[in-house]
Parts: C-alpha cells; sequence; structure tokens
C-alpha cells in the first residue's frame, strides 16, 4: 500500500512539474512575442515607402487565379457535366475514408463504415446529366464542410481540434456558386472563392448571377482589425463579427455607422450597421512595413482553429486573413500557399543563408502541413510570424501553443521531430 501511495505521488509531482514546464515555455514565448513586437513597431513607425504597388498585387492576383489557387466564381461554368461532380464527391469520399480514421467519442472507425453516415446524403444518385448551378450569397457566419454533416472526424487519436470534416469559415456576405443539393435537402454543395464542400441551405440565399455580380462590384469597407462588430440595427444589442480582410459593399457613411448591404432580391437590400470607430478602411491597406508590422501586431495572441473553426484561423487562413487587409490574395492551404508563390531555391547546405537574404513579410518558409512569414532578423537570428499550433522540447514533451506568435525557427530544436528550421521544405516568396 506504501508503496502504491508512493507511486501515486510521485505521478502526480512529475505531472505537476511537466505542466509547469509547459505554462512556463509558452509564457516565454509569449512574452518575447511581445518584446519583438514592441521593438519590430519602434523599428518601422517612419517605414512608410510602398513595397507592393497596387498594380503588383493585381497582378499577383491574377496569376492565382490562373493557377485556379483563388476561383472568381463569376467566371465559372453555367452548368457541370455528372461524371465531374460526381467525381468531386467521390475524390472527398475517399478522403474521408481515408483520414477518418476517429470519431468525436475518440472511436475507431472500421474503413468499411467511415463513409456511411455522409455517402447517402451527399446524393450522387441525385444528379443529373447536366447540373446548372445557382448563385448565392452568405447569409450567416458559417461552416464549409467536407460532408454534409456536422459530425466530427479525426485523422488521429485523441486529435479533438482538428476535425478533418471541416473546411473553411464563411462569412455574411461571402458569395457561392452551388452546384449541388443533398439527399435531405438541407445542404448545398457549393464552390468559395477558396474551396469547395457543403453549406447548410438556411444559410445561404440564392440570388441570380447579374444580383451577386452588381453586390460584388459595388464599393467596398474594408475590415483592417482583427475583428468588427456588425451590428442588425443601430443601437441595438443584436451584432456578429467580420473578420480582418473582409471586403464588405456598403451604401453610406453618416456620423455614427457604415451602412453596409446584404442583398434581398435584385433590387432589395438588407442594411446592417459597422460603428465608424471600428478598425476599416476606405481602401485596401498601402503594402508598407510600417502597415505591415501594425497588421501583425493585431493579429498576436490570435487562436489557432483549425479550418478556421469558430471564427479562428489556421496556419495558412491566418495569412490569407492577414494579407487581405492589403488586397493581396493568398490561397486556403499550407501546401496550396507555397505553391502559388515563386519559389526560391537553395541547397540544403546553404538553407540559412538563403534564409537571411530574403525581403521581410514577402516571403514564406514551409515545413510539411505548416507556413511562417519571414519578417527579418534579431540579434542576426532569422524571425517568422505564424500561427503555430505546437512543438516539442528536447525530451519530446509536446507544447501547445495555438495561437499567432513571433518566434525564431529553433522550435523543436534537438527533439524528434527536429527544429523547425531544419523542417523547412520551400522557400517561396510574392514578388
Amino acid at each position: 500500500m506504501k508503496k502504491l501511495i508512493f507511486y501515486i505521488l510521485s505521478c502526480l509531482i512529475l505531472l505537476s512539474m511537466t505542466y509547469s514546464t509547459k505554462r512556463q515555455e509558452v509564457q516565454r514565448i509569449y512574452k518575447n512575442s511581445i518584446l519583438l513586437a514592441q521593438d519590430m513597431l519602434e523599428n518601422s513607425k517612419d517605414q512608410t515607402n510602398v513595397l507592393l504597388s497596387r498594380y503588383q498585387i493585381k497582378r499577383f492576383n491574377r496569376k492565382m487565379t490562373k493557377q485556379q489557387l483563388i476561383i472568381d466564381i463569376l467566371d465559372l461554368p453555367s452548368s457541370y457535366k455528372k461524371k465531374k461532380l460526381k467525381r468531386f464527391i467521390k475524390n472527398d469520399i475517399e478522403y474521408i475514408k481515408l483520414a477518418g480514421r476517429y470519431n468525436k467519442y475518440n472511436h475507431l472507425i472500421p474503413l468499411e463504415k467511415r463513409d456511411l453516415e455522409f455517402k447517402r446524403n451527399m446524393n450522387v444518385e441525385g444528379l443529373k446529366k447536366k447540373n446548372h448551378v445557382q448563385y448565392g450569397v452568405i447569409t450567416k457566419n458559417c461552416s464549409l464542410r467536407l460532408a454534409p454533416s456536422y459530425e466530427y472526424r479525426m485523422a488521429k487519436e485523441n486529435d479533438f481540434h482538428f476535425d478533418i470534416l471541416q473546411v473553411q469559415f464563411l462569412q455574411r456576405g461571402d458569395a457561392v456558386v452551388v452546384m449541388h443539393r443533398s439527399y435531405d435537402k438541407k445542404w448545398y454543395f457549393a464552390q468559395t472563392q477558396y474551396s469547395r464542400g457543403w453549406i447548410e441551405q438556411q444559410n445561404i440565399r440564392i440570388l441570380d448571377k447579374k444580383t451577386v455580380e452588381k453586390y460584388l462590384s459595388g464599393k467596398k469597407l474594408i475590415v483592417t482589425g482583427k475583428k468588427v462588430k456588425v451590428y442588425y440595427k443601430p443601437g441595438s444589442h443584436g451584432y456578429y463579427y467580420l473578420y480582418m480582410g473582409k471586403a464588405i459593399p456598403f451604401a453610406k457613411e453618416d456620423k455614427h455607422y457604415y451602412h453596409i448591404l446584404l442583398p434581398l432580391s435584385h433590387d432589395q437590400f438588407e442594411t446592417n450597421y459597422i460603428p465608424v470607430k471600428e478598425d476599416t478602411s476606405r481602401k485596401y491597406l498601402p503594402f508598407t512595413r510600417k502597415n505591415l508590422v501594425i497588421q501583425a501586431v493585431k493579429m498576436l495572441g490570435e487562436r489557432y482553429g483549425w479550418g478556421g473553426e469558430n471564427g479562428d484561423t489556421d496556419c495558412s487562413s491566418f495569412f490569407t486573413r492577414f494579407f487581405k487587409s492589403f488586397g493581396v490574395d493568398l490561397p486556403k492551404g499550407s501546401m496550396y500557399q507555397i505553391k502559388g508563390l515563386k519559389r526560391v531555391r537553395y541547397r540544403e547546405k546553404n538553407k540559412l543563408d538563403a534564409i537571411n537574404k530574403l525581403t521581410p513579410f514577402q516571403s514564406f518558409l514551409y515545413k510539411p502541413g505548416h507556413i511562417m512569414l519571414y519578417i527579418g532578423t534579431y540579434n542576426e537570428v532569422p524571425l517568422v510570424l505564424h500561427n503555430v499550433w505546437k512543438y516539442r522540447l528536447p525530451d519530446d514533451t509536446k507544447i501547445i501553443i495555438g495561437s499567432v506568435v513571433i518566434t525564431d525557427l529553433s522550435l523543436g530544436n534537438d527533439s524528434s521531430d527536429g527544429s523547425f528550421f531544419q523542417q523547412i521544405t520551400r522557400i517561396g516568396r510574392l514578388y
């Protein structure tokens, strides 16, 4: 009995020490991020030269569209053949079977049963030879899902923060193209600017193409804060959030509010209200080092949310929002982001030299599954801005950061994973 008590006490002490170590490590990273951010703010306050012109940004955006990393929904075909939509859906089913190994109860799902809950409702049998598309606008912040369901699927045991069915976070006012409908008629299979997946029917207002085109071509208000409150009525308590980089059509501005629009039909609009004191801009921000640093500092501490779950960001959607406040279109997904950038060639032994020659805030470092923005050096040590989930200590203790931070590339040093620097496999730049 005494041995058992001693063993339990030893385990509790070890757990307490481990927890204390983890907490101290995370606090160290947060503290360093704040100190580095303060230093960057001070050093960049006079750096107002435009680093990328509007012409260069538009040219970059055209390249993203040409490579189909960003989708112009107004240029999509008016209909899809059954064969193509069937292929889209079957590819998703195969991915769910491959990656959706565990359910929300942490139970391993047999391979032959992983798609059973979703397959029928995906309604492949309901596809026609020729499927005409519909246009719509999102009426409520919501999720784009890989299947017409809010069921949870994980690739690994205990991976509760990574639902592989979560594709993208959609904001009120986003435009979509609807290609198909679920068997239960509660979900639409739709294409967004960044991704394809299932959206609850109640969150989409179907409109004609001309109405959506007119809506998107109107003058815009740009969200430049981490997020802003949008009120349904002036002075009311009811509101929702729009997030950094969101460009929302608006009608006018008065002393207290911007009057933003959401189409009800071809000639009717619902008006919502953003207080003028909120962090917004009538134009995309000039691409200057000062503005880049300011926007980065606003996002420090932003929580990690896989696939934009709950309005948070993961490593790639963080950069999509961040750069959208400058009018730069980056695709969704770290692999697609690095693919769309101009590749920087280097030999492995010269990797550090290649990084030190990069242009800050325009260069990205990629390791499988994660992307980072190079922002310069501090005491000759390269620094990156990123929304990072975890890394490991030399004894392989897992440290969960789960937010946007500024770090060097030594995270994970001497662990079984290796350092972030060692794991970098590709470098890219905007220009």
